[in-house]
């Protein structure tokens, strides 16, 4: 998207593994909730190591270190929910009082 209104920006992507994204057989709330999954993007920012980050925003906290601002998101595309079942083909399908899970 940078890419689209700057072309001659010089780009460079730098991945990042956080903890939440090594530490995949213990429940988040063993290793340290969301910011598991930040802690080393803010870290890489406030460093200097890194200019810019993304990142789902579902994981960010609801306040940002010192030295950090949000800047916003793109515009969100189609965001409909799937349905799965290995019983059903279709939603329609399930039966009247039937159990749907979300998550």
């Amino acid at each position: 998207m940078l890419l689209a209104v700057y072309p001659l920006l010089d780009i460079h992507i730098n991945i990042i593994q956080t903890q939440g994204d090594k530490n995949l057989d213990k429940p988040l709330y063993e290793i340290g909730g969301k910011s598991i999954f930040t802690t080393e993007l803010e870290d890489a920012l406030l460093n200097h190591h890194i200019d810019l980050a993304v990142h789902s925003l579902k994981d960010l906290p609801s306040t940002l270190e010192d030295g950090l601002i949000y800047t916003g998101s793109p515009e969100r595309e189609d965001a409909r929910d799937v349905f799965v079942s290995n019983r059903w083909e279709t939603l329609a399908a399930v039966p009247s009082g039937g159990s749907i899970a979300t998550g």
